[in-house]
């Protein structure tokens, strides 16, 4: 959880990186990210550690929901 004081400038920051004029490169590294994250939920998959028909792009949306949720 965000402490109280910090909850406004962490808003400003969740919605400033849509004009940001680094946005391709915030978008590249975002794109990173989520790949990296699909990666260890195929991995668990493949090792048998999570259910085989788990919809891979669907879990790490929740995933990473769920995390963002978490911290805001």
């Amino acid at each position: 959880m965000v402490p109280g004081r910090a909850r406004p400038a962490t808003r400003q920051a969740r919605r400033d990186w849509q004009r940001c004029e680094s946005r391709a490169v915030f978008v590249e590294e975002r794109r990173r990210y989520e790949q990296r994250i699909y990666q260890v939920i195929a991995t668990a998959v493949q090792s048998g550690d999570l259910r085989g028909d788990l919809d891979l792009q669907d879990a790490t949306l929740i995933l990473l929901s769920v995390a963002n949720w978490a911290y805001t």
